[in-house]
């Protein structure tokens, strides 16, 4: 674990960081503002999304009802561990009000590798739960053709508003290919620029479906106006 910050979510639904750990304050409370904690879906009883920043990855996550929330920072892939330990974090920083608390879990985990309430075996890089079924009810029988895509180290992109669905269906698309999943190709809540610069594949997320004709994919995926996914006749010849 590379940093730990506990947010409050204002009236106005600005975000301010209460408390960080190390220093993380500026970046975990600009990605939390940018990528998605104002849009979240109060219907949901959880709402919990990740970015990739540079080398790291940082996960966030806001209860129901809860005007608080907290995202870890992790070198590895791990949204399992992630989840669990924001969780705790955020069940101890509620109950005693202040982060002293939070300080000494988050120190015993990252000092010792051991906690009493988290499971730290979750903290394994590519360990992620995922729900098929998700994809299949989002994709039908397409996701056929989206594993394919996968496999062929295609450039994938994923059209979808919704930012905790963004990230669920993203890892779930790359966990078709269940002997190596490919996470590090993972880039949620990507824009033209950042996928134009990218060499290579990868699997990419976008909140806005303006992002089809200009951005550089070999196969894009509607989430939001449609069930399954919009082909071009160039990549599904690429595919078969």
């Amino acid at each position: 674990m590379d940093g730990l910050s506990i947010w409050q979510k204002a009236d106005t639904g600005e975000i301010d960081a209460v408390w960080s750990y190390p220093s993380h304050k500026d970046e975990m409370s600009k990605n939390a503002q940018l990528h998605g904690l104002l849009r979240c879906d109060r219907h949901q009883r959880e709402f919990f999304f990740f970015v990739r920043s540079d080398e790291h990855w940082i996960f966030f996550l806001e209860l129901e009802k809860q005007s608080h929330g907290a995202a870890i920072c992790l070198k590895m892939f791990s949204p399992d561990f992630a989840l669990a330990a924001l969780r705790h974090f955020l069940e101890v920083y509620m109950k005693e009000g202040d982060a002293v608390s939070v300080l000494k879990s988050y120190l015993q985990i990252f000092t010792t590798g051991s906690s009493k309430t988290i499971d730290c075996s979750l903290l394994t890089d590519g360990k992620a739960n995922f729900s098929l079924k998700e994809l299949v009810d989002t994709f039908g029988e397409a996701v056929g053709q989206i594993w394919a895509g996968v496999v062929l180290r295609k450039r994938i992109a994923l059209c979808c508003s919704d930012i905790a669905l963004q990230c669920r269906l993203l890892t779930a698309i790359a966990a078709l290919e269940p002997t190596s999943p490919p996470f590090n190709l993972l880039r949620p809540f990507s824009d033209n620029s950042s996928t134009e610069s990218i060499k290579g594949s990868f699997i990419a997320g976008f909140l806005e479906p303006e992002a089809r004709t200009s951005a550089a994919h070999d196969l894009w995926l509607d989430g939001i106006q449609s069930c399954f996914p919009c082909f071009s006749t160039s990549t599904l010849t690429c595919l078969l």
